[in-house]
């Protein structure tokens, strides 16, 4: 989809920005299902594995969420910058 859009006439600048939303958006809808999960099987299952008496805080879950998106987004900086130095074309059939 990618080298369609740069195809048609969309800048890289603009694609880079989609690829890494993506990833955004990604990596914050798979964290919000994990602590979803999370916080409706605590009382069964969780509970076992987490050492005794320790409660999860709403700012608990939020500090999560961010550094799984914030290390989503970083690892794929080297992937988009490869990206936009290809050429429309490479990126097509590959």
């Amino acid at each position: 989809m990618d080298a369609i859009s740069e195809l048609v006439g969309a800048r890289r600048g603009t694609i880079a920005f989609f690829l890494l939303l993506e990833r955004f958006v990604i990596a914050f809808a798979a964290s919000v299902l994990a602590i979803a999960i999370h916080k409706i099987f605590y009382d069964s299952i969780f509970e076992r594995f987490n050492l005794t008496s320790i409660d999860y805080a709403w700012r608990d879950y939020c500090i999560i969420i961010a550094i799984i998106i914030l290390s989503s987004v970083l690892a794929s900086i080297p992937f988009v910058i490869s990206y936009a130095r290809r050429s429309a074309l490479k990126v097509l059939r590959k």
